[in-house]
């Protein structure tokens, strides 16, 4: 009996609770075992029937998933790591897909040239999803994260604009090579100026917000969930990349976010998010793993020596993904810097032959790859039947299976193998945001107190209820100047003997407990405490965004950072501030 849709995504998402549980145990990343067990369950003969849908995931799925990995994407490292992210994004891509087309033409002579270009663009990108939850995984260097999560987000774009070429031509039996560049162009650049405007337009939405009483956090968090839609469907829509649409959007707005959210909002949005791409995140690659029948159905009731033949050139395929691309990634990762030296006068370090060796190793695909192959329709538009079909989707489910769970699962010791670990940047420039922002709310107290003495024992002429004439608020003020004090101190300490500790030894436990402050204080004081908080808060905040925007700190740091002060922030105020 077949069950329901509703009760079918219950139990799926029950399998992707439990595996989440045991991802944390076994130390293997989720991805990975949902792809497993979703192939696991396709052989169970009770187990649900999914077909994975073309327009469900590129409309459904793709845009939120999309859209988080770019917010959690430091605009600073993309920029800084340009020149690698396009030449493997764009460069590789194109490769992979002329490569790719090439060998499976010649070892199944029956693919069409167009069916076999479609295999190459469907294969040809790597997963932006898969790549994002495999290397927050493990402890690698931030440069390399920074290339392969930017590399994942913009190649799909890339290859989509080849598999609508390989489309047409099988369509009309012609292909030019100029209007494809043109379609490429247009397809690129479109989707950059629709997410750049789609940024543009909901960042102007959340400063009406702010100005108005309209504002909430669930207003705030609806939107944020409604933008990566609006930039898909509004760039789709048009006829240009509705992915990089989604990119562009992301990346601008996690730039922006820290003056245009509230604390309170920010706070609820990113756990709505959260729980967004965990719950999508585990629906997609268990439904990835659930499409094994259909690619072997695809293939259908072939002979013995058509199916070894089918198997001889699929593994050949996944071959020629994975070697190409570690012959790409050592010119990639040296010839720019060398001409930069040799040419420019340029001081680019070259980067060490491991880090270079992981990134062409860590080209995992995923969803993505799976969806082109099913998207192709199963006639032309003269009405015949598209050409080789069936061998695309199987020989595209065998490199996923390759990759991301053969190679992803050899990632974690390849990593100790190669001795990779996470530089100290993020932490070192954490520990100095952390110290910066310390002292500038430190200079805001002392800004309160010489105001307060200049205009009397009523306080301040803006403020009157700080009351520091108050000993018992003034003792507050006392007590605010030593904690920071003496986190300036320790701050400095790391900062200059380079003793920097993990990331999580900073955070909420450098916060003063503002509940048992309050809890001792009569109602005039406690008021007195929130306001020296909150306009030490602001001041941190404000040092905060200005290192972010002179390129002292990366997003990353800054939202690490910010999260702390919105929390306590959230405590002062108790509601939307």
């Amino acid at each position: 009996m077949q069950l329901p849709a509703i009760e079918i995504v219950i139990f799926l998402l029950i399998v992707a609770a439990g595996l989440e549980l045991l991802s944390r145990r076994i130390g293997v990343p989720r991805p990975i075992l949902l792809v497993i067990a979703g192939t696991l369950l396709a052989f169970v003969p009770a187990a649900p029937t999914v077909r994975l849908e073309p327009e469900v995931v590129f409309f459904i799925f793709l845009p939120p998933l999309l859209y988080w990995a770019a917010i959690n994407t430091s605009y600073r490292e993309f920029r800084q790591n340009g020149l690698d992210i396009m030449l493997l994004a764009v460069g590789l891509v194109v490769a992979t897909a002329v490569a790719v087309a090439v060998v499976a033409h010649a070892m199944f002579t029956t693919l069409s040239w167009p069916a076999a270009f479609a295999l190459g663009a469907a294969v040809g990108p790597t997963d932006a999803v898969a790549a994002t939850a495999v290397m927050r995984r493990f402890g690698v260097p931030r440069t390399l994260v920074s290339i392969l999560e930017g590399e994942s987000l913009v190649n799909d774009a890339t290859s989509l604009v080849i598999f609508e070429m390989a489309l047409t031509a099988s369509s009309t039996g012609q292909f030019s090579l100029g209007p494809a560049l043109l379609s490429f162009l247009w397809a690129a650049g479109g989707g950059i100026i629709f997410g750049l405007a789609a940024g543009w337009c909901i960042a102007a939405l959340r400063r009406w917000l702010r100005r108005t009483s309209a504002r909430s956090p669930v207003l705030e968090s609806s939107l944020s969930l409604l933008t990566p839609y609006v930039a898909f469907l509004a760039a789709d829509r048009s006829g240009v990349s509705g992915v990089l649409a989604v990119v562009v959007a992301g990346l601008y707005l996690s730039h922006a976010s820290a003056r245009l959210l509230t604390a309170t909002s920010r706070i609820q949005t990113i756990n709505m998010w959260e729980i967004v791409d965990f719950l999508l995140e585990g629906l997609l690659f268990i439904f990835v793993g659930l499409g094994l029948p259909l690619a072997l159905g695809a293939v259908g009731p072939a002979g013995k020596e058509t199916l070894s033949r089918l198997m001889t050139t699929a593994g050949a395929v996944s071959a020629v993904v994975i070697v190409l691309r570690l012959a790409w990634v050592f010119p990639v990762g040296y010839a720019p810097r060398y001409f930069r030296r040799r040419f420019m006068g340029a001081r680019a370090p070259y980067p060490p032959w491991r880090n270079v060796f992981f990134v062409g190793w860590a080209g995992l695909r995923g969803a993505v790859s799976l969806v082109l192959a099913l998207s192709i329709p199963f006639v032309t538009t003269s009405g015949a039947p598209f050409p080789g079909r069936e061998v695309v989707i199987f020989i595209t489910f065998v490199v996923i299976l390759v990759t991301l769970v053969g190679q992803g699962l050899t990632l974690r010791p390849l990593i100790r193998k190669l001795g990779l670990q996470p530089d100290r940047a993020d932490a070192f420039e954490e520990t100095n945001a952390r110290l910066q922002t310390a002292r500038a709310a430190l200079a805001r107290l002392d800004e309160i107190e010489e105001a307060q003495g200049t205009n009397g024992p009523d306080g301040d002429a803006e403020d009157p209820s700080l009351g520091l004439s108050d000993p018992g608020v003034q003792s507050i003020a006392d007590s605010l100047r030593d904690q920071y004090t003496h986190r300036v101190h320790r701050y400095s300490n790391e900062v200059r003997t380079r003793t920097i500790p993990p990331p999580d030894a900073h955070g909420e436990a450098d916060m003063p407990d503002s509940d048992a402050v309050e809890a001792d204080l009569d109602g005039r004081r406690a008021g007195s405490y929130r306001l020296l908080r909150l306009a030490m808060l602001d001041a941190e905040r404000q040092r905060l965004i200005q290192m972010r925007d002179d390129g002292e700190i990366s997003d990353g740091v800054l939202h690490r950072v910010e999260r702390d002060l919105d929390l306590e922030q959230s405590l002062l105020i108790g509601r939307e501030d």
